[in-house]
């Protein structure tokens, strides 16, 4: 809930409880390799990162933990067809499948009931994550559908401000959202598309504000994915409500 709803300081302790270090072995896995400083404030993205980078890391998480790195050219023609060069594709695994795919479903729930409700009534399954610096100085939003990631960044070469309440929402948002519903008229977005959970993964009922197993007393439950034997023992009591 506090990752749908950008409470990032949840994010900041979830750090300090596995460690920094641990924290930027993950990110080098998925794909990132710009200087990360290993200090708290790591958690609420204090470090500069590269578009590209981050695309392909949020890519890592759909293709269910397979990091391909990211290129530019596809091939290289000759005047009259032929390929002089072709890339041929850089795949490796960052992480275990049940993991990347916990991650989408939880990245799914920013769509569902967070930050990035605004693509909620869109027709296939959608995860993503808003970003917003300092002083309103760049505005993010990277979402992926089970077959493409795409990345926006709002922003000046100079830091300086986009303007007030310019967050990653607000600004970065509504371009990913024209260039998805581009991507279904023309076809190459499918409606109906959804997320497919691997092995090793299970869904259970919890609490939404709580995420204790859910019992009778809950007034409002959802359905989260976890490693399988993950899942919360705990039953919910009205007494939490």
């Amino acid at each position: 809930r506090a990752l749908e709803l950008s409470v990032n300081v949840t994010s900041v302790k979830l750090m300090d409880l596995v460690g920094a270090q641990r924290a930027i072995d993950f990110a080098r896995r998925c794909g990132i390799t710009t200087p990360l400083p290993p200090y708290p404030s790591l958690a609420l993205g204090s470090a500069d990162l590269v578009p590209m980078e981050v695309a392909a890391a949020y890519a890592t998480f759909a293709n269910q933990g397979v990091l391909v790195k990211p290129y530019l050219v596809e091939r290289v023609l000759s005047g009259s067809g032929g390929t002089l060069e072709r890339h041929e594709a850089e795949a490796v695994k960052a992480v275990e499948p049940a993991t990347a795919f916990v991650l989408t479903s939880m990245l799914q729930g920013v769509i569902d009931r967070g930050t990035g409700a605004r693509l909620a009534d869109l027709p296939l399954d959608i995860a993503g994550k808003t970003g917003t610096t300092n002083d309103y100085t760049d505005a993010w939003f990277v979402g992926y559908t089970p077959r493409f990631t795409i990345l926006v960044w709002v922003g000046y070469d100079q830091k300086r401000s986009l303007g007030k309440k310019m967050t990653g929402a607000e600004a970065a948002l509504p371009i990913w959202r024209e260039i998805a519903e581009s991507g279904l008229r023309e076809g190459w977005l499918m409606e109906g598309e959804h997320f497919v959970a691997p092995p090793g993964v299970e869904f259970r009922t919890v609490e939404y504000r709580t995420g204790l197993a859910a019992t009778p007393a809950a007034e409002r439950t959802i359905q989260e994915a976890f490693i399988a034997g993950t899942g919360p023992d705990r039953l919910y009591e009205a007494r939490w409500g």
